[in-house]
């Protein structure tokens, strides 16, 4: 499975640019995208921008993690997120501290395995 992950700052069309990519690569395989759960939590009435609490910030980043697993269990040759579990941190920290658990569960997420490449461009 190839993950790609896009991150960049908000507004910059991330999402849009998910599902395109998605479109042209669905001629090679299956595509999995996860998209932008902030707006998932704010459906579901969590608290999210200047109010949103450890609670919700970890719902996000957790659920992240889960849909990128969910590409590996559903054999998809592709998965998108319009952010990183990198990016989900980051907005966690800045949102209501630094936390050491969720820290290191983002960085243990992001580990490559032995078999996987990773590519930046």
């Amino acid at each position: 499975m190839y993950k790609i992950g896009l991150a960049s700052s908000h507004g910059t069309r991330k999402t849009g640019l998910s599902y395109g990519l998605a479109e042209a690569l669905k001629k090679y395989g299956s595509v999995r995208v996860v998209g932008e759960l902030s707006t998932i939590a704010r459906e579901r009435g969590m608290p999210i921008d200047q109010k949103t609490t450890l609670e919700t910030q970890a719902w996000i980043l957790l659920r992240h993690c889960s849909a990128e697993l969910e590409g590996i269990i559903y054999n998809y040759k592709f998965t998108i997120c319009d952010r990183t579990v990198y990016d989900n941190y980051s907005y966690m920290k800045n949102a209501v501290g630094e936390n050491e658990y969720y820290l290191n569960f983002a960085l243990n997420h992001g580990k490559m395995k032995k078999n996987r490449k990773k590519y930046r461009v």
